[in-house]
């Protein structure tokens, strides 16, 4: 009973990633605009997390598999975190490039 409530808010948090990423990368708008869709993509990436986890606790995830998760993707996960923030740092100091931040 209480599975389709996580289940849901795990798909609509990792959705949500997707969606803002996408829209963060539409050149048109405006660099604050794109910078608070990349903090609200960061934002979901970490309540993804956090459903994760607790799927796991609740025993809905078999151990298994959440280990496999944890060593295979949360590293790109949290490198995805800091490419997005070096991205919004760059979108809203108006550097040209954030390859000199990351080289940083």
């Amino acid at each position: 009973v209480i599975l389709a409530p996580l289940v849901n808010q795990l798909v609509r948090s990792s959705s949500s990633v997707a969606a803002n990423t996408a829209e963060a990368s539409n050149f048109y708008l405006s660099p604050k605009f794109r910078a608070n869709k990349l903090n609200i993509a960061c934002s979901e990436v970490k309540e993804t997390l956090y459903w994760i986890d607790l799927l796991y606790k609740t025993n809905y995830i078999p151990e298994d598999k959440y280990i496999h998760f944890k060593k295979e993707y949360v590293f790109d996960v949290h490198m995805w975190i800091f490419i997005a923030a070096a991205v919004v740092y760059a979108l809203l100091s108006k550097s040209r490039s954030c390859l000199s931040i990351l080289a940083a």
